[in-house]
């Protein structure tokens, strides 16, 4: 009888202690657990800054092409056509 007892108040201490400590074991596990989640977002900023800056230079290099064929005239095929026709034709005006 004593010791069915003992083993009563043995498995009520570890249960209680066991739901005591539990809140807190599960606080600092999911404080643990997103700690890595906080280094993702650091390497995700990484990679769009990286894109931003390829982005950037994208745009730069846009704006030249299009000074490049501003300055130059466009040329037409159907221009072209027309002209090597009149060539053929004895007219070189056009």
């Amino acid at each position: 009888m004593v010791e069915e007892s003992f083993a009563v108040a043995v498995l009520a201490i570890i249960a209680t202690t066991i739901i005591a400590c539990l809140p807190v074991v599960l606080f600092f596990w999911l404080i643990l657990r997103k700690r890595p989640e906080r280094g993702k977002s650091a390497n995700d900023e990484e990679k769009l800054r990286h894109i931003w800056n390829g982005l950037q230079r994208m745009e730069q290099r846009i704006e030249n092409l299009e000074t490049i064929m501003a300055g130059q005239r466009r040329r037409d095929p159907l221009d072209d056509a027309a002209r090597s026709e009149d060539v053929r034709a004895g007219r070189l005006d056009a």
